[in-house]
């Protein structure tokens, strides 16, 4: 069965970044969450402050108004020290008004109240026209921008006329609204802090357990990686020295130094797959001619290939250099990734091409063959999402990310696949 593997999901590949993601969403997510339910709150005892702190100041305004009219209207002689200490208690403007004259009180609580007192002569001669001459009283409610009012006027049985407008300015009450969801708020917001504090830290430890198992995963590959590295080695070495005899053991032995070739390529593969996920990867970027790197990795692999029964390519380079930037050797480790991987899941008989195309500032290195094709459900916009189930082109991909390119994959008509390596081109690459 020489068609290639499924490419499951990106997170199969890149778990630690996964996790990462993963506890980045969730911290996300909370915080938001956290925030919204403390902000409902917020608005839901702001307002019921709002409306306690506005019938608060609407009984005030009532008993200001009964007062000032039983003081006025029901006493025999009017107490202007009583009217001064009835503002004063209320937070309310009194405007006292006999035969149409002003009558200043002794006492005056505000400035604002001067500054109300050209727009309260106007309100008083606006209710004065609504007075019909055979009425005796009037009472009236109305109201200004940023004001409530209250006008009384009232014919006493001694031939005098007496005038009342009360006014009682928002500001004050918004003020007080102001410092009264002040406390609760703050209280609020530090409440909210202290919960999202909480709630990320237990987040951490959440996560703590999965993140340990996973560096433990990796520590064990790069351990396994450089336990079986040295015994390969000998293997490799002896083989080596066996099959330059020529006698009857000669292709036994061959075949124990190709699984020990394979055994090493997985082994560097395993350490080097640890040290992309953990990070621990340094990259010599350079200037790299590319066709000079397309002819070095046909010159390693035309023997490969061949021995197996495959026909592998190198296309005609430009007569024009190409350059872009790299680490040398992860470049060519990951073309002979691509190469590897035609070799290990096309038939025999299979035609690889190794070559270069060069749009739109953009140079492509690419691998194709005539094989049975990529599965469709692997394909996605034309980017590779996923791995093959060995550890080969989760290193592709990734050392091309961290070098500024693009690992893409797409099949070719009428049958095939082509893999290959999107690098921006150098500026002075021609």
């Amino acid at each position: 069965h020489h068609s290639r593997h499924r490419l499951p999901p990106d997170y199969a590949m890149t778990g630690q970044s996964t996790l990462k993601q993963l506890q980045d969403k969730l911290r996300r997510s909370g915080t938001w969450l956290l925030l919204g339910v403390f902000c409902v709150l917020g608005v839901i005892i702001c307002r019921q402050i709002t409306q306690v702190m506005q019938q608060n100041y609407d009984d005030r305004f009532t008993d200001a108004r009964e007062l000032m009219e039983k003081a006025v209207l029901e006493s025999t002689r009017v107490d202007l020290e009583q009217l001064s200490l009835l503002e004063q208690q209320y937070g309310v403007f009194l405007y006292l008004y006999n035969r149409g004259e002003e009558i200043k009180l002794p006492y005056s609580i505000s400035e604002q109240k001067e500054e109300w007192r050209t727009q309260a002569a106007a309100l008083i001669q606006s209710c004065r026209g609504t007075l019909l001459p055979e009425e005796d009283q009037l009472q009236k409610e109305s109201s200004l921008a940023g004001v409530r009012a209250s006008y009384i006027m009232q014919r006493l049985e001694s031939g005098q006329t007496a005038e009342l407008l009360i006014l009682q300015p928002d500001e004050a009450m918004n003020n007080a609204i102001l410092q009264a969801c002040l406390g609760p708020t703050a209280a609020l917001l530090l409440a909210c802090l202290f919960l999202i504090a909480f709630y990320r830290l237990w987040l951490t430890r959440a996560f703590a357990p999965a993140y340990a198992a996973q560096k433990a995963q990796l520590d064990f590959l790069s351990l396994a990686g450089h336990e079986l590295r040295t015994p390969v080695t000998v293997i490799r070495s002896n083989t080596e020295l066996l099959a330059q005899r020529k006698d009857s053991s000669s292709d036994m032995l061959h075949n124990i130094q190709t699984e020990t070739l394979r055994m090493d390529v997985l082994i560097e593969d395993l350490i080097l797959f640890s040290r992309v996920q953990t990070k621990n990867l340094r990259l010599n970027l350079q200037r790299v001619d590319a066709c000079e790197l397309l002819l070095d990795c046909y010159t390693r692999f035309y023997p490969l290939l061949n021995a197996e029964g495959r026909h592998l390519i190198l296309q005609p380079p430009p007569e024009e250099d190409v350059s872009l930037q790299a680490d040398l050797m992860r470049l060519g480790q990951m073309l002979g990734i691509l190469v590897s991987n035609a070799n290990a899941h096309t038939p025999a008989g299979t035609t690889v091409t190794l070559g270069l195309e060069q749009k739109d500032g953009w140079v492509e290195l690419y691998v194709q063959d005539d094989g049975p094709g990529l599965p469709s459900n692997s394909k996605q916009s034309g980017t590779v999402q996923g791995t093959h189930l060995g550890v080969g082109l989760p290193i592709a991909r990734e050392l091309a990310r961290m070098q500024g390119g693009t690992l893409l994959q797409q099949n070719i008509s009428p049958h095939g696949a082509r893999l290959a390596f999107r690098f921006p081109l150098m500026q002075d690459s021609h």
